[in-house]
C-alpha cells in the first residue's frame, strides 16, 4: 500500500487489479476501499461469504450462562465456490485477440465477504459487499474473483474490468520472452533495477512502433517514423550524452 500511496499524487486510478496472492489479504482489500479505490482480485474457492442481506442479531440482555462478546450473524457463511455452483453461469466473450474471440462461462453474486471482526469462535464476520466472480475455463477449471463495484453492475461488466489483468499478463510475458526481463543474473537490487527499466523502456518502444505502423509497408499511408527505422532515411545523430542513446542510434 505504501507503493500505491507514493504513486496516487501521480496516478489516476480507474481499477486496482490484483492476483490471489493479493486477493485474499483481507486487509489489502480494506484498505484498498478505505481510500476510495475500486479493485478487481483474485481470491481462492475457501474464501466464505454471507448472503448480501444477512443481518446481525444483538447480544441479549438476559443471557444464561457465559455472555457473548459478538452479535450473532443471522444467515451462515458460505464457501465462494459453494455460492456460485448454484448460481446462473453465461458463457461471454471477453475480448477479441489476433487468435479469435477469447471467451468462457462466468457467474457473479452479490454478497457479504466474512472479513468483518473475528468472533470468539475464530470467525469473521460480515464486512464489506462485494461481487463474488466465478470463471469457468476449458475443462473443469474454474478462477475465482472479488470486487467492489455497486450491486446494479452487469455481469459483462464485472468480467470486462476483472479480465483487464490479462493486459499485464501478456506485458510481463513478452518483457520476459522479447526484451529479455528473465535474463538478469546480477545479485544487486541497483542491477536489477537498472535491468528491469531498461527491458520497460525497450518494450515500450517496440510498443509504440507496433502503434504507430500499419500493417503493409507500401502506399502514402506509411507513417514517416517507419520509413525512418526502415533506412529510407537519413538517420539523426546520436545525442552522445549517454551510453543508451549511443548504443540505440549506432550503426552502419
Amino acid at each position: 500500500m505504501k507503493e500505491l500511496d507514493r504513486v496516487r499524487e501521480y496516478v489516476t486510478f480507474g481499477m486496482v487489479l490484483a492476483d490471489a496472492g493479493y486477493g485474499v489479504n483481507a486487509q489489502f482489500r480494506h484498505a484498498l476501499t478505505e481510500r476510495g479505490l475500486l479493485w478487481s482480485v483474485g481470491i481462492t474457492r475457501t474464501q466464505t461469504v454471507y448472503p448480501k442481506d444477512v443481518r446481525l442479531i444483538p447480544i441479549p440482555r438476559i443471557f444464561r450462562g457465559r455472555r457473548p462478546t459478538h452479535p450473532t450473524p443471522s444467515e451462515d457463511r458460505r464457501t465462494v465456490g459453494e455460492v456460485l455452483a448454484g448460481a446462473a453461469w453465461q458463457h461471454l466473450v471477453w475480448r477479441h485477440g489476433t487468435k479469435g474471440a477469447l471467451s468462457g462461462r462466468f457467474a457473479a453474486v452479490y454478497v457479504r465477504l466474512a472479513d468483518g471482526e473475528e468472533n470468539a469462535q475464530g470467525q469473521h464476520l460480515p464486512g464489506q459487499a462485494a461481487w463474488i466472480i466465478g470463471e469457468q475455463r476449458r475443462g473443469e477449471e474454474r478462477k475465482y474473483y472479488a470486487c467492489n463495484l455497486p450491486a446494479n453492475t452487469p455481469l459483462s461488466r464485472l468480467v470486462e474490468v476483472t479480465k483487464r489483468r490479462w493486459a499485464c499478463e501478456l506485458t510481463h510475458r513478452e518483457l520476459k520472452e522479447e526484451v529479455g526481463l528473465n535474463h538478469f543474473e546480477g545479485r544487486s537490487w541497483q542491477g536489477l533495477h537498472h535491468h528491469a527499466v531498461l527491458c520497460m523502456v525497450a518494450l515500450t518502444f517496440l510498443q509504440w512502433l507496433r502503434l504507430t505502423q500499419p500493417d503493409d509497408l507500401s502506399g502514402d499511408t506509411v507513417p514517416a517514423i517507419r520509413v525512418q527505422v526502415a533506412g529510407d532515411l537519413p538517420r539523426p545523430p546520436p545525442c552522445r550524452q549517454c551510453r543508451f542513446c549511443t548504443t540505440l542510434f549506432s550503426g552502419p
